[in-house]
């Protein structure tokens, strides 16, 4: 530096302080300069990092933890800018959705927008929908499905945030997260099917379904248990002692036996009794 005048630079140093027992980090660089009697002298700049690099090396443990908990969680991000019109993916985000964009980056609107490419057909019009919401609102839910490359359906679940406005007040800038529930949905299905099956068997075969949690002495009928004893859910609240006043009087004392024996051996309450409906029955 002293003969050619080039500044020398150094890589990033970590260096163990005797001095201090500590751990720092630095930078430093050599520049030539002018001394008072004309002769070249050098000065040694030194730049502290310590401050810098805890900072970074806990910003890239949280980015880490992040990742992971995205993969976990079968999630997917990115951040739609709707000034410059591209979205920005992050890897788990284009995992989720089956795409391979250089760089991540894609675009908003036409032929080339993947996102809208990939959404299910009868869900596309969601898109201008989430769009005016983030016009109105910061924070939003959403759920949709998409078809992957591989052909497989996809039900997603999240919200998108918006993160910066435009002087309108328009979206600037929206971070989506998303997460495959398809598992949750599937299970939904099952339980809404098997649902209305036992709904039409108890219709079919003139059955309800009560409960009795013993601990708390409270009741619940099922609708059709209100019909067969002839009573109205907004006008009848099922108790022991309610249930039983509707047991037919000569029934009533075995009714009471015998449920209260199936309670204390813990067995099955088997009983056949007659009971007296409201219209008199």
């Amino acid at each position: 530096t002293l003969r050619t005048g080039e500044p020398y630079h150094a890589p990033s140093t970590v260096e163990h302080r005797n001095d201090i027992g500590a751990v720092e980090s630095y930078d430093w660089k050599i520049e030539r300069v002018m001394l008072p009697d004309g002769r070249y002298g050098v000065v040694c700049h030194f730049y502290d990092l310590s401050q810098r690099v805890a900072y970074e090396s806990a910003l890239q443990e949280k980015e880490t933890r992040y990742r992971l908990a995205l993969e976990a969680g079968r999630m997917g991000s990115w951040e739609t800018d709707f000034v410059a019109g591209t979205r920005t993916w992050s890897a788990e985000g284009m995992a989720l959705f089956g795409l391979d964009l250089p760089e991540g980056r894609g675009r908003i609107g036409g032929p080339d927008d993947e996102y809208e490419r990939v959404l299910h057909p009868e869900d596309r019009h969601l898109v201008r929908r989430f769009h005016e919401i983030a016009d109105r609102e910061d924070s939003f839910a959403a759920e949709y499905r998409i078809v992957r490359p591989d052909g497989r359906v996809l039900w997603l679940a999240g919200r998108g945030r918006v993160v910066s406005r435009r002087p309108d007040g328009r979206a600037h800038r929206l971070v989506s997260i998303m997460a495959d529930v398809t598992e949750r949905r599937h299970a939904e299905e099952v339980l809404r099917t098997e649902r209305e099956r036992l709904a039409l068997a108890l219709e079919a075969g003139r059955m309800g379904v009560y409960e009795l949690d013993i601990r708390a002495d409270t009741v619940w009928w099922s609708r059709h248990t209100y019909a067969l004893f002839g009573v109205e859910p907004e006008h009848f609240t099922p108790t022991r002692a309610s249930i039983t006043a509707l047991v037919h009087p000569d029934d009533r004392e075995g009714f009471v036996r015998r449920r209260s024996e199936a309670i204390e051996e813990r067995h099955s309450f088997l009983y056949e009794f007659r009971v007296v409906r409201g219209d008199g029955t």
